[in-house]
C-alpha cells in the first residue's frame, strides 16, 4: 500500500518561498451567487447576465442551472462569460425541464477570473425561449 500526498498538501508540509499557496487554494471562503430569470419569448441568440460581478482572482468551482422546458424549437443553453460563451457549460438541450451541474469543460474547472471579460456569468440561448431559468454559482475568494 502506498501513501501519497496531493500537490497542495506537499507544499503545505514544506513551506518555503517557492511553495506559497494562494489562500483560496487551501482555505478560501466559498460564496454562492443565485439568480433567476423568467424568459417570455426571449429572442434567439439572446444573452442573460446573472448575479454579481465576480472579483478578479475569484475561482469558480461549480454550480447548477435549473430550467423549465424552454420551447420549440428547443434552444441550446450555454453558460460562460463575455470572454468565452461556453466556459462552464457547453450546449445543453432544453426540451424538458432539468437541473444540470457545471462545469462540464476542462477550461471551466476551477477557473480563475481575470477581471477583463470574464467577471459576469452569462447564459446564452440559441433559439427563442420562454420559461424560468435559475442559476447557482459557487466561487472561492480570499
Amino acid at each position: 500500500m502506498a501513501i501519497v500526498k496531493g500537490v497542495n498538501r506537499t507544499k503545505l508540509l514544506d513551506p518555503s518561498a517557492n511553495n506559497i499557496l494562494d489562500p483560496g487554494a487551501v482555505s478560501g471562503r466559498v460564496r454562492c451567487i443565485t439568480d433567476t430569470y423568467t424568459a417570455v419569448i426571449l429572442a434567439s441568440d439572446s444573452a442573460i447576465y446573472m448575479g454579481v460581478t465576480l472579483p478578479a482572482g475569484a475561482i469558480v468551482i461549480g454550480g447548477k442551472v435549473s430550467y423549465a422546458a424552454l420551447g420549440t424549437p428547443c434552444p441550446d443553453l450555454t453558460i460562460g462569460d463575455d470572454g468565452d460563451s461556453d466556459r462552464y457549460l457547453t450546449a445543453t438541450q432544453t426540451s424538458t425541464a432539468a437541473t444540470v451541474v457545471f462545469p462540464n469543460t476542462v477550461g471551466g474547472t476551477n477557473y480563475t477570473v481575470t477581471g477583463t471579460t470574464d467577471n459576469i456569468i452569462k447564459i446564452s440561448l440559441s433559439a427563442s425561449a420562454s420559461g424560468a431559468i435559475k442559476l447557482e454559482t459557487m466561487y472561492i475568494v480570499d
